[in-house]
């Protein structure tokens, strides 16, 4: 059971970073979260395929990330 949860894990986190990748050699827009932190688009793309994979995957879970609102 545990090895086929590393999978799934394994195979989300590629995708965000293949999303991650293909967004920098487009080029990036640079912005300012309200606490003047850097948000780049790349960082939502990378947070929104997170987020659906692994909610989608393990639908019991709670999500927590930096980029979007505790649940």
């Amino acid at each position: 059971m545990m090895e086929s949860q590393l999978n799934t894990l394994i195979t989300i986190v590629r995708e965000a970073g293949l999303a991650i990748f293909e967004a920098r050699q487009r080029g990036v827009t640079v912005t300012q979260k309200e606490n003047k932190d850097i948000l780049t688009q790349a960082d939502l793309l990378a947070n929104q395929i997170l987020k659906n994979g692994l909610l989608d995957a393990f639908p019991g879970d709670g999500w927590l990330s930096e980029e979007s609102v505790d649940d």
